[in-house]
C-alpha cells in the first residue's frame, strides 16, 4: 500500500515538473567536484573497509569526527592552513562531542532498543 501511495506521489512531482508550456527558465544542473565531496567518499570508503575489521564504535567515532570537522571548515569557509590554535581546539571539541552523541544515540537506538549485534 505505501508502494503505491510512494509511487503516485512520484508521478505527481515529475508530472508537475515538466514544463508543458516552455515558461520556466532553462537551468542547467551544474555539479561541482570539490574537495569535501572527495573527502567524504573517501571517508566512506575507508569506514567500509575497515568497519569489519576495527568494530562499529571506534570506526562510527572516527568517521564522524572527520566529516563533522571537514563540514564544519566548510560551512564557515575556513581553511585547514589558515587555522589558529583556537578554531582548531574549537572545531575538534564540536567534532569529538557531536561523534560521541551520534555513537551513544546508535548504541542505545540499534544495541538497547532493537537488540540488534553491532559489527
Amino acid at each position: 500500500m505505501i508502494a503505491v501511495l510512494l509511487f503516485l506521489v512520484a508521478v505527481i512531482l515529475v508530472v508537475s515538473s515538466l514544463d508543458f508550456a516552455g515558461k520556466a527558465e532553462k537551468e542547467g544542473f551544474h555539479f561541482v567536484l570539490d574537495s569535501t565531496i572527495l573527502l567524504t567518499v573517501a571517508a566512506l570508503i575507508l569506514y567500509a573497509v575497515l568497519l569489519p575489521a576495527a568494530g562499529f564504535i571506534p570506526t562510527t567515532f572516527l568517521m564522524t569526527v572527520f566529516l563533522t570537522a571537514v563540514y564544519t571548515l566548510k560551512e564557515e569557509k575556513l581553511c585547514v592552513r589558515g587555522l589558529d590554535k583556537k578554531d582548531m581546539i574549537r572545531i575538534g571539541r564540536k567534532s569529538v562531542i557531536t561523534g560521541a552523541v551520534l555513537l551513544v544515540i546508535l548504541w542505545l537506538v540499534f544495541a538497547k532498543l532493537l537488540a540488534i549485534q553491532l559489527p
